[in-house]
């Protein structure tokens, strides 16, 4: 998953190994008693622009070099930060420059870390790394940067962030998350726990909302939700399927233990009157008119080649299923699709892109997170950091594009080589509309969602105007609808691409 889980785990990681070489029973941590913790050295060929460092204004840039004690708490987490350079220029355009980085207290062993950002107009080559030279943008005011790129509607959730949600004819159904303890203050609430919350549709005006839980764990605890004609599905971490009524909220049985998910029910898909849950695990339950119809066990099914992964180890997960012409597709961490017939459960075939790369020296299996269908006959599925993939329904051909950006080379003075710094393409989210494949990233340095013309394949388009990754993406007429985990819904005007 994809999740703003890397700061997160890199930290429990290195206590855990600190931890085993010391064989003490508590934490290590560098950070303890400090104030703080880090030093950011900022310089700016433009002198005079606010400087924001975790929604402070610490100062204004100077041409010469500036150092700044960070806090030991940052927006992010303990030792993360963000610093923001910002100032308009006239009345439609700004200078702006952002940066989120961090300092690991377990692996950044040094006693007072440094960050260097140097700031100019035009930069020089980064010829150090981690590089240091950055350029400080004019760009278009966010409002008017927004309207330029076709985003017609946003509207803030009732809480701070969120990461899944589902649609109907009329409604939006989106699990969200409140928090009362966040290091970036001005998202803190004065509630905590995890809801779900209802929008309409067309207006985003807000409807209603149901408090799930009333504390939060480290990680959100529901995890996915669909809905048909009359019931809201919620998938649940410890492998429960919560269904509430459409219409009240109210549940309309007990939260429901699915049979072998020792996991999280981490995806539902509704279609016509099937409900599929899946996610961690091996897992596929199959519902039919509100009974469950089968249940698909990955693991009679696992390509022959699947030990041979560098690395490998029986963990499995199951990230998106597309359904055609009776087929489902369940799309695979390990970098494997198969298919099966949806009204039996039945194998018909698998589409398997494990493989040994050169790059990288063994076999690899990338995991696939996005799938959706194309001209009613193709599949299209992302792969890790390496672009997409299209399988013909038809014939079993499969096409790939290893990535949907613009090459780019440059000449590095300090080896004097050429750089391929053509950026990867690692989809989280896609949706097709007409011959456009319209995708978005998370974790990402640009967190656009972009549209990618299939039959000049190229970037024509990048919407903007949004806070936040877009972690789902769905068509409404001639928009595009989003949702961002900072807490935002989005619609963006299709129409722009044909102008």
């Amino acid at each position: 998953m994809k999740r703003l889980l890397f700061y997160l785990i890199i930290p429990i990681a290195g206590a855990v190994f600190l931890l085993n070489l010391t064989g003490d029973n508590e934490e290590v941590d560098m950070l303890q008693g400090k104030e703080h913790y880090g030093t950011l050295m900022l310089s700016c060929e433009i002198e005079g622009l606010p400087i924001s460092i975790n929604e402070k204004q610490v100062g204004l840039t100077q041409k010469k070099l500036q150092t700044f004690d960070l806090p030991t708490v940052g927006v992010f987490g303990r030792a993360d930060h963000e610093v923001v350079v910002q100032k308009e220029v006239d009345a439609k355009h700004e200078y702006y420059f952002y940066n989120r980085f961090s300092f690991n207290r377990h692996i950044d062993v040094e006693k007072n870390p440094t960050k260097h950002i140097a700031l100019f107009r035009s930069p020089p080559a980064n010829d150090t790394f981690p590089p240091i030279n950055y350029a400080i943008d004019i760009r278009l005011k966010p409002e008017l940067l927004a309207r330029q790129t076709g985003l017609l509607q946003s509207r803030k959730l009732k809480h701070s962030s969120a990461w899944n949600m589902a649609q109907d004819e009329t409604k939006i159904f989106v699990l969200s998350r409140a928090d009362k303890d966040l290091y970036r203050k001005s998202r803190n609430e004065e509630v905590e726990g995890e809801f779900l919350e209802v929008y309409d549709k067309a207006t985003f005006s807000f409807i209603g909302q149901r408090q799930l839980s009333h504390e939060n764990e480290t990680f959100s605890a529901y995890c996915s939700v669909a809905v048909d004609n009359d019931t809201i599905y919620i998938g649940v971490r410890n492998g429960n399927l919560l269904r509430l009524d459409k219409q009240s909220l109210a549940p309309k049985t007990a939260s429901e233990k699915l049979a072998g998910f020792p996991e999280k029910v981490s995806g539902l898909v509704a279609y016509k009157d099937y409900v599929l849950a899946f996610g961690e695990g091996n897992l596929i339950a199959v519902f039919k008119a509100k009974k469950r119809l089968y249940t698909i066990n990955e693991t009679a099914h696992y390509p022959s080649n699947i030990k041979e992964i560098h690395d490998y180890s029986d963990i499995n997960r199951i990230n998106s299923i597309a359904i055609h012409k009776g087929i489902l597709y369940a799309s695979n961490y390990y970098g494997f699709i198969n298919a099966y017939a949806l009204k039996d459960g039945r194998f018909i075939r698998q589409i398997n892109t494990i493989k040994f790369e050169e790059e990288w020296g063994y076999v690899v299996g990338r995991n696939i997170e996005a799938s959706t269908l194309y001209q009613d006959r193709y599949l299209c599925f992302s792969q890790d950091y390496d672009g997409v993939s299209m399988f013909d329904t038809q014939t079993g051909h499969i096409s790939h594009i290893q990535t949907l950006f613009p090459r780019e080379i440059f000449h590095s003075k300090l080896i004097n080589e050429d750089i391929n710094s053509t950026k990867n393409t690692d989809i989280y989210k896609m949706v097709i509309f007409s011959h456009y494949l319209i995708f978005s990233e998370v974790n990402a340095l640009q967190n656009f969602v972009y549209a990618y013309d299939l039959n000049s394949r190229k970037i024509t388009n990048t919407f903007k105007g949004h806070k936040g990754d877009i972690t789902e993406l769905f068509l409404d007429g001639g928009s595009l609808v989003g949702l961002s985990h900072e807490g935002f819904l989005y619609r963006w005007d299709l129409g722009v691409m044909e102008e």
